[in-house]
């Protein structure tokens, strides 16, 4: 047997120290030396440990723990997180193998191989650097091909296929970029997963996403924001600069939901700040457009203290554009920060939203696809709806694109005995 103690963890500061894994046989009497440890600063990622346990699968009394020993000052932050100790399990003996692309294009690349002997196929992908994350047996991962939308394993991997096939088109990727792929083969009754997987890579053609503009604080004080909360991005952070790039830290967001975003500051003593939430929704790397400014607020003498307008609902628009965006989050000693403004007495935080295409199932209240009546979401569905259109609508008509007039969608499901009939247009994203 082999079993394995798997565990994320979050060593982030220049003064970080060092945390290791032991083992007792005894009840804790004694103890092994480290027979696992990292030291020094990881960077702001949660990162997964893979630790055997091989050398203990035929005690009956193994208790292991986590040391934490700091490192020179305080400005350091140590955490783990979703520990588990995995039993052992046969994997495929053939991974995948032939790692290919095709069809790349600015915004999607089908990516192929051939199949190892396993009964399922997982892939994950990664933006801009290698997969750094295995998936962990025993678990099931859920899989969307437009990237960002699936299962995220670590940070920043994302599961965009699992089934039984031998390629996925994934789409919603940056023009001009590079993306990872790591492909495992493994046994769907106990989700048992052939690590490390098939590895690859490959960079989608156009031109290289504009950057929103430069803005940062100063470091004369620690006026700063100390945590960020919006859906599952969650971040707690030290002021070490006037500007921290959290674009390798994300959340999935869906065309038409509405989300809690939530901002603790460090007023740094006797002293008032205000703090204001940018989303590019439209991708021109701006926030000046309507709807793209949020004020969190104001807060008062806090180290670590919520904004007054915490927290804050924000819906997203329907006509926002899907894929990767940023949100920028700006903390400034009393008065409102600008989102571009540089050298105030206060910190800017950038973080990566993935904005995603929502359902949308016709109802049939009339024929007229151009009827917000006819959606579930009461909305005319465009490129950013995934649009379904039932076997037996609720009201009991079939979709009509009218002559003369262009709908459009993100993509088209027509469930068994469905039927639509375009007059017009009718233009399908996916």
């Amino acid at each position: 047997t082999n079993p394995e103690l798997q565990f994320y963890y979050h060593m982030y500061g220049s003064s970080m120290g060092t945390l290791s894994v032991q083992v007792s046989t005894d009840g804790g009497t004694t103890w092994s030396g480290d027979i696992w440890s990292k030291s020094g600063n990881q960077g702001n990622q949660w990162v997964q440990a893979v630790v055997s346990l091989a050398a203990y699968g035929s005690s009956n009394n193994v208790v292991i723990r986590f040391k934490g020993v700091t490192g020179s000052s305080y400005f350091s932050d140590m955490a783990i997180d979703e520990i588990s100790i995995i039993g052992s399990c046969s994997p495929p003996t053939a991974q995948t193998t032939s790692f290919s692309t095709s069809a790349v294009n600015d915004n999607d690349m089908s990516v192929n191989w051939t199949r190892g002997n396993g009964d399922q196929v997982l892939v994950v992908a990664h933006r801009g650097s290698a997969v750094d994350a295995n998936p962990v047996s025993g678990t099931v991962y859920n899989a969307d091909h437009a990237f960002g939308t699936g299962d995220e394993i670590g940070t920043g991997n994302f599961v965009v296929y699992n089934g039984t096939g031998t390629s996925v088109t994934v789409t919603l990727l940056d023009p001009a970029t590079d993306y990872y792929f790591s492909i495992y083969e493994y046994f769907s009754a106990e989700s048992c997963y052939y690590v490390p997987g098939l590895t690859g890579n490959d960079t989608t053609t156009g031109t290289t996403p504009c950057s929103p503009c430069t803005s940062n604080g100063n470091n004369d004080f620690q006026t700063s924001t100390t945590f960020v909360d919006f859906n599952t991005l969650s971040n707690t952070s030290t002021k070490t600069t006037g500007y921290s790039d959290y674009t390798n830290l994300s959340t999935g967001l869906e065309v038409g939901s509405t989300y809690d975003l939530t901002v603790r500051v460090n007023t740094d003593g006797s002293a008032t700040t205000h703090t204001l939430a940018w989303i590019d929704w439209n991708h021109d790397c701006d926030f000046l457009d309507p709807g793209e400014t949020f004020d969190l607020g104001t807060a008062f003498t806090v180290s670590d203290g919520q904004t007054s307008l915490s927290p804050l609902s924000i819906t997203v628009p329907a006509d926002a554009v899907l894929g990767r965006t940023i949100m920028r989050v700006s903390t400034k000693f009393d008065v409102d920060p600008t989102s571009c403004e540089t050298g105030f007495d206060g910190e800017v935080e950038d973080y990566s939203l993935y904005i995603q295409p929502a359902t949308t199932t016709w109802n049939g209240t009339n024929t007229n696809w151009d009827d917000p009546v006819n959606w579930s979401t009461g909305i005319v569905p465009n490129s950013s709806f995934k649009v379904v259109i039932p076997t037996s609508p609720t009201n009991g008509n079939f979709p009509v694109v009218q002559a003369a007039t262009t709908a459009s969608c993100y993509s088209l499901t027509l469930q068994s005995g469905a039927s639509i009939t375009v007059n017009g247009t009718l233009q399908e994203l996916k």
